[in-house]
């Protein structure tokens, strides 16, 4: 993998794990709770961790702050 790809998958992967710790902060989640998914982002952990807490995947996946807003209107 190129450098500048490389680059840009260690951001992308750095920003969905501080939107998880935000989540986990604002919803009072042990480390515990997060730790599964946050470790190593695998796919069926992303998704187990949306599921069970009502998240929009466009917001957790890209920031997409019109899913954050329907999840914060309960639309989710």
């Amino acid at each position: 993998m190129d450098p500048k790809r490389r680059a840009e998958r260690a951001e992308f992967n750095r920003q969905m794990r501080d939107r998880i710790r935000l989540i986990g902060a604002e919803r009072g989640l042990s480390e515990s709770e997060i730790r599964p998914v946050i470790s190593r982002l695998e796919h069926h952990e992303v998704a187990k961790f949306v599921q069970r807490h009502r998240l929009s995947y466009d917001w957790l996946l890209c920031g997409c702050l019109n899913g954050r807003l329907r999840m914060a209107r309960g639309q989710i």
